[in-house]
């Protein structure tokens, strides 16, 4: 097992991302809160999922996980979305109510044209 990326600061979002056994691994920790900066890992973590094998499987999980908004839930979407277009399989172990929340944000397709940019 390979720790590919970590970002961490002192009771800031963290994020952990390895591969094992073909599979992805991310564990998110500290406190997520849309007024701090948020991990530089989204766009290694999407590069990862890009390039990965359509029978990769990821598995996400929050251990040590501290205090969380929509920073966390914006992060996860993130990571689903392009692991649903890829038919990537995504596991979740996550805090019941953040569980929810990710599948209630992927329940309702987008609108078409929500995504326009001017």
């Amino acid at each position: 097992m390979q720790n590919i990326y970590t970002s961490s600061m002192e009771d800031s979002p963290e994020a952990s991302v390895r591969n094992a056994n073909g599979n992805i691994y991310i564990n998110v920790s500290g406190s997520w809160s849309i007024e701090e900066p948020l991990p530089a890992l989204t766009d290694k973590v999407i590069e990862k999922l890009e390039s990965a094998p359509v029978s990769t499987r990821v598995y996400i999980g929050a251990e040590n996980l501290g205090s969380w908004d929509s920073a966390l839930l914006v992060f996860l979407y993130e990571i689903g979305r392009v692991a649903k277009r890829r038919k990537i399989e995504v596991d979740l172990n996550l805090p019941q109510g953040l569980t929810r929340l990710v599948g209630m944000a992927f329940a309702v397709p987008p609108r078409k044209g929500a995504n326009r940019i001017k």
